[in-house]
């Protein structure tokens, strides 16, 4: 019996019937890895050897030499299942028994798909049941009928056994034995393999020809399988192995219908080499999908779900089957039309058509997307002890022991305001208090509540034109000025600003500019960016101070008072439970929860912790989400709650109209809650302090006190006090204008001398315009002073000219034109003023060791979790397409997980000239097509950059990945890299252009199988959970924080480095535990490079290289 093979010249084998083998040749590298079972009695192994063997019992398909992964195949008759193991992980793919429809099933229990169990990820594709596991590259694909299909990583070769073979690209050596003996018969082979007893099967050839009926049948046979070799495919996979196999199916059984089992295989070998033949027809080997699918020969693997994640997206390649029709999408496993598609936020689902208020703005879910509207909200900038964001939401701790500039106008404003932290040390002990200037005139608020305005103790509430003064509740101070700004400070250590729209990129100070970006935060007043937060606090002190330069702490304050540690953990811990859950989804808890360990340890008292959680739940009221009566539940914070007689404790008392004065002001107030003793409804504070009703409500003028219904003259007008306001008669009066005296005069030395420090800004009452003629300008003090065009020079304590004062950064001062590099900019010293270039700069986001990633826009966060994750890919923005996706496994016994594989694709979605480099560790690197990358090898580096597109791909072949984008990509980027727009505050966008409130539903919400394994917070303390790896993670981190490092700290501030450092080297106990120490390092060693810091670290005891 004669097979065409696909060649020119013909050619005729003898068929080895009696063998069961089908295959004699060699296979194609590329054709081998993947083994495949199909019609109960055709097998193909890893190396490519087809045979038939028709066993009714159990046996080994694949399974590794050590273990880690066993499939067992259950040939009885009637059955129809698969099984394997993972770990200790048993799961069948078998039929229910209660409706027969395929399924994967653990201790008899059914799995709703997709599924992820002990990291192996279970879901359906079109009308496959796949099974992946990322740790071990196992990935099984099950038709739910007769068809399996195997595929192992690279790094299995030579450790694979059973049925599918040796996986070395021999197949000489397939027909390996359970003990180890190469032999060419398949049933000693195959029954070696048996899983029990299973007596003794005979290979018999069905396609005879010793009686009528059996020359019939083998006609029928050839005629019905003769299309496996006319196809175009023949060329590239061999189709005479799949040609025998469906003869032997039809004259075992006499069935037409078993030319589908041999074709469907060779077919999906033909897509998987990128030959598609559209091979069923109505009378042959028809396929009848539901009624909201349809069938393609060549669907996506990647189908479009309403989330927009890359769900299903196992390989880049085709799967035949019933998909959903073009224009719908898959969700929960049915297809829908878009606008029938939900949408997703905090974990929660919202069908079409719900609304969900966000801060000022409001959105719709429409065809499963949040549409929004694009109201700029009011921002709050706010000190809470140590801890500080600025109005654009960058967050860094600052122990400085001066006065501040928290927040000043910036350029010529009507109304000219500057807003001081003031420190008062005895000691290591320092009282904060508040002062607040508008236009010359200023309100200081002192830590015992003492108010003072123009020097003078002041009864509240004060306003004038340009500002109120105000105590709102007992535990906050108000001040409002009119042009968009509110001060609350509660006469301790929290104060809050809040700024209104009106004054974006029109203030400066510790604050930041206001300007959506949080790259540009620690503008100093010299016009550089400060290298960390103590210079950046440092160049905003004011005043005489006697600690000007604030020492940088580089150890954890509850590593340094170690006895507090544990009571700290477990004061703060409360956050994490009842009645805060309630806002974990609007407001982040982890940051509140770290601030509230870091006080209690650094002052050894543990009642620190009312003040986090307070300062947590005011930023849960901002979103409204107000966490009522938490104080009483906990003991330490219950006295916060006692109040005066006739007033009561209120979480969220109005700011607004809470006091006689506040109803005579003309302020627009905006609505906020304060907590605090407050007077019960229908009542207000009057000038004293008591509650009474509004109809009660005193008046003030010129600070004398007026009572309900008493009258005063204005002018030519009669004013009578009503319910707290002033009710005058209209009549036209003669307009006299006063001007202030001496507003010329400068000869006399002014309480803020000029300075190289602070010659160049701008300074407050330099403009006086018809408005403020009522406002006093504030006198002269007799004195010293430096002559007209000198200004003093604090370094050389000398009187200069302003073009030779030197500039600062980084802890070090900088001549006249000298240079430093911030970036892409190169910025010049000119006249005690950095002027820097304006450049665009690439973005740089980073992810390495046990899960730490670093946005573009400089926002860090850790997780664990086992999946595939969207990296980065060009948004709908963007005219390029690309994606770079990232693999994480398993690297620690505690759940810690490390990159894997990274895939860098171009073109995504054009069939054509879509192309993919893939760097996996421990292989090398490959492009599917040649020409669109350019790979280069520096170093210890491997550089993938894509060509014309902006983007570069930089591995370590191990755990760190760095990808750097072109600034043409800005905001037109997403991912976990983030959106790259300049504002880390927005980062933590999904797929859905919603901004996710933690990173777990960040990362989750970009996940590759969408329903497969989750990600999960990192364990607070790691070395707690491995506490024998304590001692060695900390001796060999704190290089970092020591003298080797020393040159860098200025510039890059360790502690969070060394916290990443001590927390990998401390996860990583499973092997490779010094691979993830010296990425650890290196980390913080590239990033002081990329600051033009180059230090020389590794040593033969540490991280050597060979």
């Amino acid at each position: 019996l004669g097979m065409w093979l696909p060649s020119e010249k013909v050619m005729c084998l003898r068929l080895a019937a009696v063998t069961g083998i089908y295959t004699m040749k060699d296979l194609p590298v590329e054709q081998t890895g993947y083994c495949m079972t199909w019609g109960q009695q055709h097998y193909r192994t890893f190396d490519g050897k087809i045979f038939r063997f028709q066993g009714d019992c159990s046996y080994v398909l694949a399974e590794d030499t050590d273990h880690f992964f066993t499939v067992h195949l259950h040939n009885e008759k009637n059955c129809k299942g698969k099984g394997f193991y993972v770990g200790d992980l048993l799961i069948q793919l078998k039929s229910d028994p209660k409706d027969g429809s395929p399924g994967a099933f653990v201790d008899d229990k059914r799995l709703p798909l997709p599924s992820a169990m002990s990291g192996v990820l279970i879901q359906r594709v079109a009308d496959f049941v796949v099974v992946r596991d990322p740790e071990s590259e196992l990935y099984i694909k099950w038709d739910g009928l007769e068809s399996i299909f195997i595929r192992v990583g690279e790094n299995q070769e030579k450790r694979t056994q059973g049925l599918c073979g040796t996986y070395d690209e021999n197949h000489q050596n397939d027909f390996t034995k359970k003990d180890g003996k190469v032999v060419s018969h398949v049933v000693e082979f195959a029954e070696s393999w048996a899983v029990g007893d299973c007596g003794n099967t005979k290979i018999n050839s069905y396609c005879s020809k010793v009686t009528e009926q059996d020359r019939c049948t083998l006609a029928k046979a050839l005629q019905g399988c003769k299309y496996i070799m006319e196809t175009k495919c023949k060329m590239v996979v061999n189709p005479a192995p799949y040609f025998e196999a469906c003869k032997e199916d039809v004259c075992f059984s006499d069935d037409d219908d078993l030319v589908c089992n041999s074709m469907s295989a060779y077919f999906r070998e033909c897509a998987r080499f990128g030959v598609i033949v559209d091979w069923r027809r109505k009378d042959r080997c028809a396929i009848n999908c539901p009624d909201n699918l349809c069938y393609d020969v060549c669907g996506s693997s990647c189908p479009k779900t309403c989330y927009d994640t890359s769900y299903n997206c196992e390989n880049n390649h085709c799967i035949e089957g019933c998909h959903c029709p073009e224009g719908t999408y898959l969700h929960n496993g049915t297809c829908v039309a878009r606008q029938d598609c939900p949408c997703q936020y905090a974990k929660q689902e919202y069908s079409p058509g719900s609304k969900l208020r966000l801060d000022c703005n409001r959105c719709v879910c429409a065809r499963g997307r949040w549409v929004c509207t694009k109201n700029v909200c009011d921002s709050v900038c706010k000190a809470v002890g140590s801890h500080f964001t600025t109005f654009d939401g960058k967050h860094f701790d600052f122990e400085g022991r001066c006065s501040y500039v928290l927040a000043r106008t910036e350029g010529m404003q009507d109304i000219a305001f500057e807003v001081k932290l003031i420190n008062t040390c005895t000691g290591f002990e320092c009282d904060r208090s508040l002062e607040v200037t508008v236009n010359g005139e200023t309100v200081h608020v002192s830590h015992a509540g003492k108010v003072e305005i123009k020097g003078k103790e002041a009864i509240l509430p004060y306003h004038n034109y340009f500002y109120a003064m105000e105590k709102v509740t007992t535990n906050f101070y108000k001040v409002t000025i009119n042009s968009g700004l509110t001060v609350l400070f509660d006469g301790k250590d929290r104060i809050y600003i809040r700024a209104k729209p009106t004054l974006c990129s029109r203030m400066r100070g510790m604050c930041g500019n206001f300007n959506a970006q949080t790259t540009d935060d620690f503008w100093t007043p010299n016009g550089d960016l400060a290298a960390n937060a103590n210079d950046f606090g440092d160049e905003w002190a004011i005043g005489q101070c006697l600690f000007p330069n604030t020492p940088m702490i580089l150890a954890e304050p509850c590593d340094i008072h170690r006895s507090y540690k544990l009571r700290a953990r477990e004061s703060c811990e409360v956050i994490t439970a009842a009645p805060f859950t309630k806002c974990h989804d609007v407001v982040n808890y982890k940051l509140y929860f770290a601030h509230c360990k870091d006080d209690i340890c650094n002052a050894e008292d543990v009642k620190l912790q009312c003040r986090a959680l307070a300062d947590y739940a005011i930023a849960c009221s901002k979103l409204g989400v107000i966490i009522g009566n938490w104080r009483k539940i906990i003991s330490e914070c219950a006295d916060e709650t006692k109040c005066a007689t006739g007033t009561s404790f209120k979480e969220c008392a109005n700011a607004c109209g809470s006091s006689c004065g506040a109803l005579q002001s003309s302020f627009v107030c905006d609505e906020q809650c304060v907590p605090g003793c407050t007077c019960p409804d229908g009542k207000v504070f009057d000038y004293n302090g008591k509650c009474v009703a509004v109809t009660e409500c005193s008046c003030m003028f010129e600070e004398i006190i007026y009572v309900a219904g008493e009258s005063r003259m204005q002018d030519c007008n009669v004013c009578e006090c009503h319910r707290g306001k002033w009710a005058c008669t209209d009549n036209i009066c003669p307009i006299t204008t006063k001007c202030s005296l001496n507003e010329e005069f400068s000869s006399c030395m002014k309480s803020e001398i000029q300075t190289c420090a602070n010659m160049h800004l701008p300074v407050i009452n330099r403009k006086v315009s018809s408005i403020y003629l009522t406002i006093k300008i504030e006198k002269c003090i007799a004195g010293c002073q430096c002559k007209e065009s000198f200004v003093w020079d604090q370094t050389t304590n000398q009187c200069v000219t302003p073009k030779t004062c030197p500039c600062y950064h980084g802890g070090r001062s900088y001549c006249e034109s000298e240079t430093m590099q911030q970036d892409c900019n190169t910025c010049r010293c000119l006249g005690g003023i950095w002027d820097c270039e304006s450049n665009e700069c690439a973005g740089m986001c980073r992810a390495y060791g046990d899960s730490h990633y670093t946005t573009f826009d400089g926002k860090d966060y850790q997780f664990h979790g086992i999946n595939v994750f969207t990296l980065v890919r060009s948004n709908k923005k963007n005219e390029h397409s690309f994606k770079i996706s990232i693999e994480n496994i398993g690297c620690g016994s505690k759940g810690g997980t490390c990159s894997k594989c990274v895939v860098f694709s171009i073109n995504v979605g054009d069939i054509v000239k879509e192309n993919t480099v893939e760097l996996v560790r421990g292989k090398s690197v490959k492009a599917k097509k040649v020409g669109d990358f350019e790979i280069t090898y520096v170093g210890m580096w491997v550089f993938v950059k894509a060509k014309d597109l902006g983007v570069t791909l930089q591995w370590d072949k191990k755990t760190t990945v760095m990808v750097r984008i072109d600034p043409e990509h800005k905001e037109k980027v997403e991912g976990l890299c983030g959106d790259f727009d300049d504002s880390e505050s927005n980062d933590f966008r999904n797929p859905q252009e919603m901004i996710e409130v933690n990173e777990i539903s960040f990362v989750n919400s970009w996940k590759t199988y969408l329903n497969g394994s989750q990600a999960e917070e990192v364990p607070v303390e790691m070395c707690g959970l491995n506490n024998h790896r304590k001692y060695w993670a900390e001796r060999k981190c704190a290089v970092l924080t020591g003298d080797t490092f020393s040159a860098c700290h200025t510039l890059v501030d360790p502690k969070s480095y060394y916290r990443a450092c001590v927390f990998d080297a401390c996860a990583c106990d499973s092997g490779g535990d010094c691979e993830c120490l010296c990425t650890a390092l290196h980390a913080y060693a590239q990033e002081c490079n990329r600051k033009g810091v180059h230090i020389y670290w590794r040593s033969q005891d540490l991280c050597r290289k060979f």
